[in-house]
């Protein structure tokens, strides 16, 4: 199945003393895919959840593993693909590479809520069509 890919450059606010990226900063590139992918794959702006669709994905489980240190400046490749679908949550899958070498990898449970009850609710039919384009339950490394 297809993996989706967002490109960036670590910037500098993202480094510690050390010069290497603070470890919670790699959650956030996994956010930064998620939208990405969320824009390319289902054609819809992420910020469209929370107005006109009155919905939200909350994170209920993040889970990560980093194998190599990315610096500032370091050209980054975040791969996105869903891991698994269920009928109320998504789970997300992420790999991040630099200089040809896995850095990062992790995985980030979506569930879905109604933003008025923040009652979960079931993925919306569209999305959940779309999203078994990305479905790739078990990835080569």
């Amino acid at each position: 199945m297809a993996h989706h890919q967002t490109r960036f450059r670590v910037p500098f606010a993202d480094v510690d003393h050390a010069g290497i990226v603070y470890y919670p900063r790699l959650f956030h590139y996994f956010h930064l895919a998620y939208e990405s992918w969320f824009h390319d794959a289902l054609k819809r702006p992420f910020a469209e959840l929370f107005s006109a669709a009155g919905i939200s994905t909350p994170v209920v489980r993040a889970e990560g593993s980093f194998s190599a240190p990315l610096r500032h400046g370091d050209e980054v490749a975040v791969e996105t693909w869903i891991g698994a679908l269920g009928q109320k949550s998504w789970t997300l899958c992420f790999r991040i590479h630099s200089r040809g070498t896995l850095c990062a990898e992790g995985s980030v449970v979506h569930a879905f809520v109604s933003l008025p009850e923040m009652k979960a609710i079931e993925i919306p039919a569209e999305w959940r069509e779309t999203a078994r384009n990305w479905i790739d339950e078990a990835p080569a490394s």
